[in-house]
């Protein structure tokens, strides 16, 4: 039922769905790419809300789409999809794509 909310054209479902999956422990990465496959939503809203919910799930498969999200053009994507990439892996790097892309060579 929340996979289906996901789905949603309604910000108010999406994001209680969201909330719900993110404090899940378990198939943490299953959950990580469900809610990845948000990061190419059309709703810059969804995206920040989708980051929020990839740090708050704290799986290290979330890393490749949160750096698709650090390479927004919405700033407030950016910066969720940054505090994100600072708690799944504990290193506080600049908000930069580059930077991050250079510490983790394994997601090429």
């Amino acid at each position: 039922r929340l996979y289906g909310e996901l789905d949603s054209n309604h910000l108010g479902r999406i994001s209680a769905a969201l909330s719900e999956l993110a404090g899940r422990r378990y198939n943490r990465d299953l959950l990580a790419s469900e809610i990845g496959a948000l990061l190419a939503h059309p709703s810059a809203n969804v995206r920040e809300l989708a980051c929020n919910a990839l740090g708050q799930l704290g799986s290290g498969s979330a890393l490749p789409d949160l750096l698709v999200g650090l390479a927004a053009k919405e700033e407030a994507v950016r910066t969720a999809a940054h505090a994100a990439l600072v708690r799944v892996t504990g290193r506080d790097l600049p908000a930069r794509f580059a930077d991050w892309r250079a510490a983790f060579p394994a997601l090429d």
